[in-house]
């Protein structure tokens, strides 16, 4: 079990864990913590059934890590990048790892496997060496503090393209990358809500970025009706995709207009 304080110093002492567990066969879970609190802290604040509840809900480390390449990279390195994560964990986790990999980047199944293969042997191989390496490669610090310095649009288009290419490609993309901003300030865990709002309905293919923006305002703040966008209407319950505009029924020809037509 790996529960560190989520913020830049804990994220590279959870991904420096993880292969020096993995190197002697270890597929570790990880236990995600408030921001700004380790696990002292949180016994300490919030006393000891708090704590038991967090690390009751932990989850394989592997897929965080997947989750941080994903999240901070163009495709094709992201994809190597969280490959050799999987490479290192459970072998009975590689199949069903990579299909979640390959359906986040739209990419065939076949083609993500097919690069696992040399991965794996590279791993098998050495798999001391390849920890050392891991373990001194300063990527991950570099990744997560380098996220400082790009624009929100920036920083969110790799996690968008994952969720809908065409969110990057609209006009008020600038928008929701925005708002998807404010809630990683506020503490929300993006990478785990923005798939959660689209999973149950698709996004508007006419407004795809308006209908998440609006879904993402309505977990920020619940109490709070979004303005509509050109030529929607915005519903203020959660989740509820915005509607077309109503259009007056056709009641036929007006009754003072007789002449026939010719």
């Amino acid at each position: 079990m790996v529960a560190t304080d989520p913020d830049v110093a804990g994220q590279v002492a959870a991904d420096r864990d993880y292969w020096i567990l993995a190197a002697r066969g270890a597929d570790p879970q990880h236990a995600a913590l408030p921001r700004g609190l380790d696990p002292a802290d949180v016994l300490r604040t919030t006393g000891p059934a708090a704590l038991r509840r967090h690390l009751e809900q932990a989850g394989p480390l592997a897929n965080a890590l997947v989750d941080e390449r994903l999240a901070h990279q163009p495709a094709a390195q992201g994809l190597a990048e969280a490959l050799a994560v999987v490479a290192a964990g459970d072998a009975d986790q590689w199949t069903s790892r990579t299909t979640d990999i390959a359906r986040r980047l739209h990419l065939p199944v076949e083609v993500a496997l097919t690069q696992l293969i040399p991965t794996v042997a590279a791993w098998d191989r050495d798999r001391a060496g390849q920890s050392e390496s891991r373990i001194h490669d300063h990527a991950t610090r570099d990744r997560i503090t380098g996220q400082s310095a790009l624009s929100p649009a920036q920083r969110w288009a790799p996690l968008a393209r994952q969720i809908n290419p065409a969110l990057v490609r609209a006009h008020d993309w600038g928008s929701l990358a925005a708002t998807i901003d404010r809630a990683d300030r506020a503490g929300l865990d993006v990478q785990t809500l923005l798939p959660s709002l689209v999973a149950t309905r698709p996004l508007a293919a006419e407004y795809p970025a308006a209908d998440l923006r609006y879904r993402l305002d309505a977990d920020l703040d619940p109490d709070h009706t979004p303005l509509p966008g050109p030529g929607a209407r915005v519903e203020a319950s959660r989740g509820r995709r915005p509607q077309p505009p109503i259009q007056p029924p056709n009641l036929g020809p007006s009754p003072r207009d007789n002449t026939p037509s010719r």
